[in-house]
């Protein structure tokens, strides 16, 4: 996985790499993995009403399924946060893989983040995307389009992904 400079055409665009702060984070999740490696990045759009979460990992999954549901549960597990639409798998039109995906509720500073949340694991990478908009803060969890972010997360796929090799 890599932080590509903009992300969505240039809606997005890389405003602080957090890799090497995400690096002292790794721990082992049981999952088997191996030689994982962060890549974590925030992204904002122009007006800075909306930042974009990419996290990733590099490395060796033994079972990227495991290594997908220890990223949830951790995200879950988090004090400040709950589940505000429970985790599902979506297939976006013409995608080659399913994304896993959730609202998340956040309280920070008296505010209420909603915000979706998709990943998506192979036997090489984890990567997971996160949507912080203001428009969206304090609204009823369902009124996300969780369809739709997941249509827009596997359109970073290609961006997001390095062939190896």
């Amino acid at each position: 996985m890599v932080l590509p400079k903009t992300l969505e055409g240039g809606k997005y665009t890389l405003e602080k790499d957090l890799s090497e702060s995400a690096d002292e984070q790794v721990a082992d999740d049981g999952s088997g993995a191996s030689g994982v490696k962060p890549a974590t990045g925030c992204y904002t759009t122009a007006p800075r009403d909306t930042e974009m979460l990419v996290t990733g990992l590099n490395g060796t999954f033994f079972s990227p399924t495991y290594a997908k549901n220890s990223f949830f549960r951790g995200l879950e597990g988090n004090d400040n946060a709950e589940v505000g639409v429970e985790r599902r798998e979506i297939t976006p039109p013409g995608a080659d893989a399913a994304l896993t995906c959730e609202v998340v509720i956040k309280r920070q500073s008296g505010q209420k983040l909603v915000m979706p949340v998709c990943a998506w694991a192979d036997t090489t990478t984890l990567v997971a995307v996160m949507e912080n908009t203001r428009a969206a803060a304090g609204k009823d969890p369902h009124s996300v389009d969780l369809d739709g972010f997941a249509a827009r997360v596997d359109g970073m796929r290609d961006d997001l992904l390095v062939p190896i090799g």
